[in-house]
């Protein structure tokens, strides 16, 4: 049996990634948590959830705005869901290493296989919860939880929540 020392204490730290209810607009994006890590630092991913609280539908909540076209004429937008990315359903939680906030997440790397809510048939309130394995990241650099609403025609009401543990110094 292992006893948990002082020291052993004195070398974690747990920290928070969550958000309350937030709203995202479609195709945006929102930094939940970034930890730096550095040597001889690791990172331990232990639980993450995310919950779809609510899609809202811009045809019902008043937020459509019609133009007209380079035609001359009003066109409304489908009104269908559509995604950006049919793999990732209509919400995301993605872990990121050196994360750009100017360049879609669509286009960077994750370091892992983002949690996914919610599909095109999706019913509110929906949930995800990864796995209690923890994973450990010991490569130096920021890492990033980043929320993404990946449609193209809803805004989605979201809420997040998860721990990470930081070893400061796993020797």
């Amino acid at each position: 049996m292992s006893f948990l020392t002082e020291d052993q204490l004195d070398n974690q730290v747990d920290l928070p990634v969550s958000a309350p209810t937030v709203l995202i607009e479609q195709q945006k994006w929102i930094i939940v948590a970034s930890v730096k890590v550095a040597e001889p630092m690791q990172l331990n991913l232990r639980w993450l959830q995310i919950q779809l609280v609510e899609v809202v539908n811009p045809f019902t909540d008043g937020t459509v705005t019609v133009t007209p076209n380079a035609q001359g004429l009003c066109v409304f937008p489908p009104s269908d869901i559509i995604l950006d990315n049919a793999d990732y359903g209509l919400a995301y939680l993605g872990l990121y290493r050196g994360f750009s906030p100017a360049v879609s997440p669509l286009s960077q790397s994750l370091q892992e296989p983002p949690l996914v809510v919610g599909g095109v048939n999706a019913i509110a309130p929906a949930v995800a919860s990864r796995s209690t394995t923890p994973t450990v990241y010991a490569t130096a650099g920021i890492y990033s939880f980043v929320l993404v609403n990946n449609t193209q025609n809803r805004r989605l009401k979201v809420t997040v929540t998860g721990q990470v543990r930081m070893i400061l110094n796993p020797a």
